[in-house]
């Protein structure tokens, strides 16, 4: 779907410190063995079932929950790590908004630590924000003084 798309594109283009890799989340790392090579540490960014709501005008919104998985190798040194890159995504998308068809700032809800992935540490953090459709409402052109044509969406 377009606006998974767009809103993950926001997301991963706005992680650009200390990360080697960045991708959507679809279980990769329940999955190491099947998996292409992931280089470490590494960001996973998910959305949650999006339940949509009719709002009018063409536009629909549906309240959600993105997760970033942080990882890093299970070394001890790298856990001080772990931590500093779950710092920098929060300070990256706490009470910001993502730019692109949210209508709410992302706020933190929950932040939990994992050891259970195959010499991995893991560090989830999720954020709760409202994403608004309005993919389906209509575009009107207009014409200003010098006759150009602009576009509002």
């Amino acid at each position: 779907m377009h606006i998974y798309n767009t809103v993950y594109t926001a997301i991963l283009n706005r992680l650009n410190t200390g990360f080697r890799s960045k991708h959507i989340q679809h279980n990769q790392l329940e999955n190491t063995d099947k998996e292409k090579p992931i280089l470490f540490p590494a960001v996973f960014v998910g959305i949650s079932d999006l339940e949509w709501q009719e709002k009018g005008d063409h536009t629909q919104s549906a309240d959600t929950v993105i997760t970033f998985q942080i990882a890093v190798e299970s070394i001890s040194s790298n856990t001080a790590n772990l931590y500093n890159l779950a710092q920098v995504v929060f300070s990256e998308f706490q009470n910001t908004e993502i730019g692109v068809n949210t209508s709410s700032r992302l706020q933190r809800i929950a932040t939990r630590t994992n050891t259970d992935y195959d010499g991995l540490f893991i560090c989830e953090i999720d954020f709760t924000c409202t994403i608004t459709d309005t993919s389906l409402a209509p575009v009107f052109v207009k014409k200003n003084a010098t006759n150009q044509v602009s576009v509002d969406l």
